[in-house]
């Protein structure tokens, strides 16, 4: 159970006192009867409009949540890698196209399928024939990561590789059905940072974190400068902060003081506070769903989907669910509302934060903001 008393709270960016406390009055009960703590940053536009953070970041210490607070954001991660390509589209060291084996340096051949080429669009839309079998799971181990990106992918999908099984693929060609992969994101993201000859972190890093003040994020504990939050299970029970050599499909973590600018900057069309991370043009081709594409979702973008249709409200964006942790990310492009809810519980208790999605969209439409 989490601990007695008054529910922590803590709130940074604050543009108007009562939408600060209509959005506590929405979250408090979340905490108190879900059983779960969470972090969220809204924002209108380009313009960050609230963060806060609900609970403890620790049960067991009594250590606070707070909007600095580094949270696991799961598959949330995967968008980092769709603003990473088109970012290197617009500098000219790769095109979407490209045969993913030409970018990462060793063949990647659906051993069911004659004559394929797999390029780096598929992968960034889950309609490569990739697939994630056992091995990925068995990847997963306690802390950071030890075995490489580069050498964990290419021992999965080369014949001679330790991690290969042809279960690794479908017997279906690129674009002949959609198969949501981990492991294909994972290899998208090799394909981006071998373009740039840097390792995917430093990529992310040094193109998108730093240039928007991301201070807080980090894909490996070891960069982190403060403490993630502890991961529970539904029954509280926590988890051992973990990893996998496929990092770039999950292992983000991040505040939801960082991920507030991060939203803002592809509501803003890539611009956030001065700083150009992509031209509006990338991030429009980024979010384009694609309706020639299988998707589990309600359209297939690079990376983003569409998340859902209702009440005349399109949401794009992902989600995210492992163990201890949940997350998701929404926007509605008409309305420029845009939201990130993170959660230190099982995906099965996402659904209580979920629940939060529509009336967080209905505040942010009906915040006046003084500029606008």
């Amino acid at each position: 159970d989490l601990p007695d008393g008054d529910i922590p709270i803590d709130h940074d960016v604050v543009v108007d006192e009562a939408f600060a406390d209509d959005v506590d009055a929405l979250m408090v009960p979340v905490i108190e009867t879900g059983g779960i703590n969470l972090s969220l940053a809204l924002v209108k536009g380009d313009q960050v409009v609230f963060t806060g953070a609900y609970g403890w970041a620790d049960v067991a210490s009594g250590t606070e949540l707070t909007v600095h607070t580094p949270m696991s954001m799961a598959s949330v991660s995967k968008t980092f890698i769709g603003i990473a390509a088109m970012q290197g589209v617009e500098a000219g060291t790769l095109s979407l196209d490209d045969s993913i084996a030409d970018l990462v340096g060793f063949p990647v051949n659906n051993p069911r399928v004659e004559g394929e080429t797999i390029s780096l669009r598929h992968l960034l839309t889950h309609n490569s024939g990739l697939e994630d079998s056992r091995e990925y799971d068995r990847s997963y181990d306690v802390g950071d990561p030890t075995l490489a990106l580069a050498d964990f992918t290419r021992g999965y999908v080369t014949p001679d590789g330790a991690y290969y099984r042809p279960k690794n693929f479908s017997g279906r060609a690129p674009n002949d059905a959609f198969s949501y992969s981990n492991v294909g994101a994972g290899l998208a993201a090799l394909g981006v940072a071998s373009a740039s000859e840097r390792e995917f972190a430093d990529v992310v890093t040094q193109d998108i974190l730093e240039p928007l003040g991301m201070t807080d994020s980090a894909y490996f504990l070891t960069d982190l400068p403060v403490a993630p939050a502890t991961q529970y299970d539904s029954k509280q029970r926590p988890y051992e902060q973990y990893g996998y050599p496929t990092y770039p499909d999950g292992m983000m973590r991040s505040s939801a003081h960082d991920m507030a600018r991060y939203i803002a900057m592809v509501q803003g069309n890539g611009t956030f506070d001065g700083v150009t991370v992509l031209s509006p043009e990338s991030v429009e081709q980024m979010l384009t769903v694609d309706p020639s594409l299988g998707t589990d979702e309600d359209g297939q973008a690079i990376i983003w989907a569409q998340l859902g249709s209702t009440d005349g409200r399109t949401v794009l964006g992902h989600t995210g669910g492992d163990f201890g942790v949940g997350a998701i990310l929404g926007l509605d492009r008409d309305t420029g509302a845009g939201l990130i809810v993170m959660i230190n519980a099982d995906s099965t208790d996402v659904d209580v934060a979920l629940a939060t999605l529509r009336p967080l969209f209905a505040l942010i439409d009906a915040l006046e903001l003084a500029d606008q």
